[in-house]
């Protein structure tokens, strides 16, 4: 963070992925911000994938994601602005731009004012703008590289037990953060899965720091500010405890949990039939225990040898009235 000018900015795509995806890419670009000294610029919110359902508070369905993580705690220790906010502050040249909506500050701000309220053109237009114009945007491939702050060539114990060959191991190679994009004003950084170029990791995998005790403390500072929202997790512990009950009133053995994904996948190859499903489980999951599914499939009958298998199989559909006064359905 001690390289380039004081005010450093960093902008970035959200993943194309899933709501997994993309929080986890969002991880990474937070971690990156902090440890590099940059104000976090967030992106036009957008309709994210599978997170649909529209509802008085949000008639588009178009999120951020601060619709789900905690971001008065993120700002407790990184400085957060909207688009048009860095738009205002930065100083551009548009010497190179051609003539349009993005050749100066005032027509971008409209470009991002009319991104924010849906319009898809806008938005392409202002993601091709961030892309010409930054002074950095980074071509990394976390499934092929390590990102290290510094050499990370010995181990720092008790904080960090591995050094960077390790941390990389033969299937990746090492990269350096150097001076000049550590230091650079404005960093962009794109999405662009079939280049290879996505943030498509947990950050904990892609960075390590040469100093024990900041590696460690960005481990805290996600655990701490890279969080649910209280009412997330909270509706989450009442269901929780509700399946627990369940399990309970049926003579279980507490409950295990099923995430089974099935019409939401892009590769028929990985549609499990219910079998193969109840096959994998018996590995795991005793039929003493209750079983709590999630999933996409909606015929109920699909899921018939998993209710003839164990103690008892519940849906989220069943504690519905635990979910009550949450404010997006999504």
């Amino acid at each position: 963070s001690a390289h380039g000018p004081t005010r450093k900015y960093l902008t970035f795509e959200p993943d194309q992925g899933g709501w997994n995806n993309i929080r986890m890419a969002f991880e990474t670009v937070a971690v990156l911000a902090h440890a590099t000294g940059r104000t976090l610029v967030m992106p036009p919110s957008q309709r994210l994938y599978l997170l649909k359902v529209q509802h008085a508070g949000n008639r588009r369905a178009h999120h951020g994601v601060d619709a789900f993580l905690d971001f008065d705690a993120l700002r407790e220790t990184l400085r957060i602005i909207d688009v048009p906010t860095f738009l205002k502050e930065k100083a551009f040249s548009f010497e190179d731009e051609p003539a349009g909506p993005t050749k100066n500050v005032p027509g971008l701000v409209r470009v991002a004012e009319n991104a924010e309220s849906g319009d898809t053109i806008a938005r392409r237009r202002l993601r091709e703008w961030m892309r010409r114009a930054a002074d950095v945007l980074p071509r990394w491939t976390p499934l092929r590289e390590a990102l290290t702050f510094g050499p990370c060539d010995r181990r720092d114990p008790p904080w960090r037990r591995t050094t960077a060959a390790e941390f990389a191991t033969e299937k990746r190679r090492i990269r350096p953060v150097d001076a000049e994009t550590a230091g650079a004003p404005w960093i962009h950084l794109a999405t662009n899965g079939s280049a290879g170029y996505r943030m498509f990791t947990h950050w904990y995998t892609l960075f390590l720091f040469d100093d024990g005790p900041t590696d460690l403390y960005y481990k805290r500072f996600a655990r701490d500010r890279l969080r649910y929202v209280d009412e997330i997790v909270c509706a989450a512990g009442r269901v929780s405890r509700a399946v627990a009950a369940a399990s309970t009133q049926l003579g279980g053995r507490g409950y295990a949990a099923a995430h089974i994904r099935r019409g939401e996948l892009q590769y028929v190859s990985v549609r499990l039939g219910a079998e193969q499903w109840l096959d994998a489980l018996k590995e795991w999951v005793s039929e003493e225990e209750v079983l709590f599914v999630l999933s996409d499939e909606a015929d109920r009958t699909w899921f018939a040898p998993l209710e003839r298998y164990f103690r008892g199989v519940f849906y989220l559909t069943d504690f519905e009235a635990e979910l009550e006064g949450l404010s997006d359905p999504n």
